[in-house]
């Protein structure tokens, strides 16, 4: 007789183990769920209309902006970067325009929405709501039922 590496857990232990997994298997689904929600969300972000990348090169170029802002504005004279790709955070990767931002007290979209005419406020997306818990059918005492109270 073999005896299967297995045999030393207990009852409990053996629950326990399960519902682990169980909860590992929730966090993958909840977790694919916010990738879904996240490829959504960025599916509907709009681009920046003309009017906000002109508030933004205006801004850029004006004298509130700080000095960082100055490398990138001669980035886009030099035809090395536009004022599209900064506005829709295609260039944040470049290093002028990361340290451009960094010294910005706002985002780059905070500028836009400073100087650019507002848009339309997309709705949230609905709340979702947990299920309701499974009562632990082996927890119960069934101390609530008549035919164990005294008469």
């Amino acid at each position: 007789m073999s005896i299967s590496p297995e045999d030393w857990k207990s009852t409990d232990m053996i629950r326990a183990e399960n519902d682990l997994f169980d909860a590992a298997d929730r966090v993958g689904r909840l977790l694919a769920e916010a990738d879904e929600q996240l490829a959504e969300l960025g599916a509907t972000t709009q681009p920046a209309t003309a009017a906000e990348i002109e508030g933004l090169r205006a801004w850029a170029t004006g004298p509130k902006a700080p000095p960082e802002w100055r490398a990138v504005v001669e980035r886009v004279n030099a035809g090395e970067l536009t004022w599209q790709e900064v506005a829709n955070g295609k260039a944040v990767a470049d290093p002028a325009v990361r340290a451009a931002l960094d010294a910005t007290t706002g985002t780059a979209v905070e500028v836009l929405e400073v100087t650019a005419e507002p848009r339309p406020a997309t709705p949230p997306p609905p709340a979702r709501r947990r299920p309701a818990p499974e009562p632990d059918v082996e927890a119960e005492d069934f101390s609530s039922h008549s035919y164990l109270r005294r008469r």
